[in-house]
């Protein structure tokens, strides 16, 4: 919680941020976009800070259930479903789930003497645009009304509106009752009117009036009641002429919507038959995407065909959510079976982990589950295959040092800036002005200080020139903030020669006393010319091959007066470090005015190991 009000304190309007009203909380801003149903702790604690919130809303995810693990656990499960899907979606389900589809005969089928009727194609019309799609249905419901009751299902609500409204002035134009001959059964009714929406649907089969030829009603619903309604249709006349018509203005892409619509029709034992009339332009995305032409005779088979492409991409993509998600639910099961996440900083990694996993390759689940004391991942049996992480998602190479920031593990930082006469050059710049090397040193220090260093966080401080200077010990942040503010501020300026080895081994020897990560961040823009003990830095590279546990290494040399076995040196040192699994990164700045771009950098890495992962 204190880290996450740190955060809160930090976030950027209109960058982390926005604000809807003066008195409402603010809105996350996630992937450059608002998101009013995003959460986030720091958030919460800045919308209790800034009087927007009257409390602090605290989620905790401690669990990740995989439905398919779950289901596998069983020895058998029967289920019934009407339709269960296109081929690819049969096929996943089998090899997932581990199902198998049992068609059951249709009830009639088994009675002697009964034969259930299937619903039988009439039309099928694609028309270019929705003039003439409206004119094809409503010359078509208004001929068919006359022997049949008809039932016109559309895509969605506004479409069902838009039909009903232009079937009722055709209705006035040939002097029939608008509001009787054509009937509303979508869900706009439904949640406006429910009385006249039970109304509507208990008239949908019925002639207007008796006669010799009983015409009957119009009924227009959206997808919602082309899925599950019954449609009731008793009159022996219209079951004589086929039964109820239905008119598709949109053929779903999915298999069983399809089976559904069908279904609305030629129910029991009754008769149904089917139409379809289609606009073109509903479907020119999918056109151009297939290559292929929507034509009358086959649109819907090319259209439940796109349908089964698209479940194919998309259940593919499924796969990397299906794999991580199995892996915690295994690893979940294992810690709470055993009761690991107890202390305070194992549940904080679950957490973590929990809101982290689906970005993650496997391998890096089990990396950061490691870090729960008594977790042991490989003892995990799994199912799981490996499938990457999602790219550019985990930003640091270190996803130990991952784990355990997110264990509340402070971090010790020390930085180790060059103050050397040459480093008063005026060749740097900073937000668009020139400025000298060390004043950009100075500034990008402080933004380091301010904006990635947590309060449980300590920052040490050293200078070097003719001889190495502790600037201030390794202090913790929350502690002596002002006073480490106002000491980076007051650093002398440049003046001496460069004695960067020894400024990098004292910097180490301090580091290697504390636990946790530990960071050395040193900067130079000249060739070493005062450890006379290591002239080639070979204390350093003594030191490093000892090991030091969880020691992360970030050096940025400045200019042209840096040669290169000195660089090649300091590559090395970086290899060594990187070897560990631990940050060992260098950074050239050959022309200074890139200076401050290598400081935002830095800043990355440290953000990084904050325990950030990418959206």
């Amino acid at each position: 919680m204190k880290r996450a009000w740190a955060q809160g304190m930090q976030l950027v309007p209109g960058q982390d941020f926005v604000s809807a009203s003066l008195s409402t909380p603010y809105i996350k801003i996630d992937n450059g976009r608002e998101d009013p149903s995003a959460w986030s702790l720091p958030l919460e604690c800045r919308n209790f800070h800034d009087n927007r919130a009257s409390a602090i809303e605290f989620r905790e995810k401690l669990f990740i259930m995989s439905r398919a693990n779950v289901y596998r656990k069983y020895g058998a499960l029967v289920g019934l479903s009407g339709s269960v899907g296109n081929a690819a979606e049969q096929e996943y389900l089998t090899r997932v789930y581990r199902a198998q589809v049992v068609k059951v005969p249709v009830f009639l089928s088994t009675c002697t003497g009964a034969a259930p009727f299937e619903a039988v194609q009439r039309e099928v019309s694609v028309c270019d645009g929705e003039s003439k799609q409206l004119a094809k249905v409503g010359e078509m419901a208004f001929e068919n009304r006359l022997k049949v009751p008809v039932l016109i299902i559309t895509d969605t609500r506004a479409e069902a509106t838009k039909i009903v409204k232009e079937l009722r002035h055709v209705a006035e134009a040939k002097q029939l009752n608008p509001q009787d001959v054509v009937r509303d059964v979508s869900r706009n009714m439904y949640e406006t009117n429910v009385e006249q929406f039970k109304e509507n649907l208990f008239k949908v089969g019925q002639a207007v009036a008796r006669g010799p030829e009983e015409p009957f009603r119009i009924s227009v619903t959206d997808a919602t009641g082309g899925r599950g309604v019954d449609y009731r249709v008793t009159n022996p006349q219209a079951d004589k002429h086929g039964g109820l018509l239905l008119i598709i203005t949109a053929v779903p892409r999915v298999q069983r919507d399809w089976v559904q619509y069908l279904g609305r029709t030629g129910r029991q034992d009754n008769h149904g038959q089917w139409s379809v009339v289609l606009n073109r332009l509903d479907y020119k995305n999918d056109e151009e995407k297939h290559g292929q032409r929507l034509e009358s005779g086959t649109a819907v088979e090319t259209i439940l065909n796109w349908g089964n492409v698209s479940s194919k991409e998309q259940l593919a993509g499924l796969q990397h959510d299906y794999h991580r998600g199995t892996r915690m639910n295994e690893i979940c099961e294992y810690l709470w079976q055993r009761n690991l996440v107890q202390q305070e900083k194992d549940r904080e990694v679950l957490v973590q982990l929990c809101n982290n996993y689906s970005k993650m390759s496997i391998s890096q689940i089990n990396q950061c589950a490691a870090q729960i004391n008594g977790c042991n991942p490989q003892d995990i049996k799994t199912v799981a295959q490996e499938v990457g992480s999602v790219p550019g998602a985990i930003r640091s190479n270190n996803l130990t040092q991952v784990a355990k920031s997110w264990a509340g593990q402070a971090r010790s930082i020390v930085i180790a800036v060059d103050r050397s006469s040459s480093m008063m050059s005026q060749d740097a710049h900073l937000r668009g002005t020139r400025r000298s090397r060390f004043d950009v040193c100075r500034e990008s220090i402080m933004d380091i200080f301010l904006h990635h260093v947590d309060d449980q966080d300590s920052l040490g401080l050293y200078t070097f020139e003719t001889d190495v200077k502790e600037v201030f010990p390794l202090s913790q942040k929350g502690v002596h903030k002002a006073k480490i503010e106002q000491m980076i501020k007051a650093m002398p300026g440049p003046s001496g020669l460069t004695k960067f080895y020894d400024a990098v081994l004292s910097a180490m020897t301090q580091l290697k006393e504390r636990d946790g990560p530990k960071y050395l961040i040193a900067l130079t823009d000249g060739d070493d010319n005062m450890s006379r003990s290591q002239p080639q830095g070979q204390l350093v590279a003594e030191a490093i091959r000892a090991g030091i546990p969880d020691f992360n290494l970030i050096v940025i040399t400045v200019g042209s007066d840096v040669k290169k076995p000195m660089i090649e040196g300091i590559k090395r040192w970086c290899s060594m470090v990187k070897s560990t699994g631990n940050i060992g990164t260098y950074i050239g700045a050959d022309n200074p005015a890139e200076l401050s771009n290598a400081f935002a950098h830095v800043a990355d890495l440290l953000t990084a190991d904050e325990g950030h992962i990418e959206d």
